[in-house]
């Protein structure tokens, strides 16, 4: 289970569909996970596989100034 110690927490509010919210309480509990820590989960792992793809296609788009260069 993931733990976070002094961590400045902000509370939002999200609308999903029941069917979704259902499917990711059962999903949170067969897990032993918290809804909450679930849904952080899931945005923090987006959040780093969003920033590593905008970081390679940095790799990429600089390879490709160099190579033309």
């Amino acid at each position: 289970m993931y733990y976070c110690i002094n961590v400045n927490y902000i509370t939002t509010n999200v609308r999903l569909p029941k069917e979704e919210y259902e499917d990711l309480k059962k999903i949170a509990f067969s897990q032993n996970k918290s809804l909450a820590s679930l849904i952080r989960e899931a945005t923090r792992e987006y959040k780093n596989k969003s920033l590593n793809n905008r970081k390679a296609r940095k790799v990429v788009n600089f390879e490709f100034i160099k190579r033309t260069r």
